[in-house]
């Protein structure tokens, strides 16, 4: 089980909430980190997931992941 928790603009008048291109890309970082925690097949829990793990591969994926912002046709199937 992995919980994504991210902030987002609140809702103004009577406009509906809208996320940010920064705020699309902090979730989709996020969910690297997700990924990466739900995908992980090691039986040992100190070291799976991001935990015990060095720091580039744990930023990796989601680095990766923050990518998909960049391209027209992913961010198009979202909006």
């Amino acid at each position: 089980v992995a919980h994504v928790v991210c902030n987002q603009s609140p809702p103004v008048g009577e406009k509906p909430s809208l996320m940010t291109f920064r705020e699309v890309e902090t979730l989709f970082h996020e969910f690297g980190h997700a990924l990466q925690h739900m995908l992980t097949t090691e039986d040992e829990g100190l070291v799976a997931g991001i935990r015990g793990v060095e720091w580039d591969a744990v930023e990796q994926p989601s680095q990766f992941m923050e990518n998909w912002c960049y391209d027209k046709a992913t961010i198009d199937k979202m909006a």
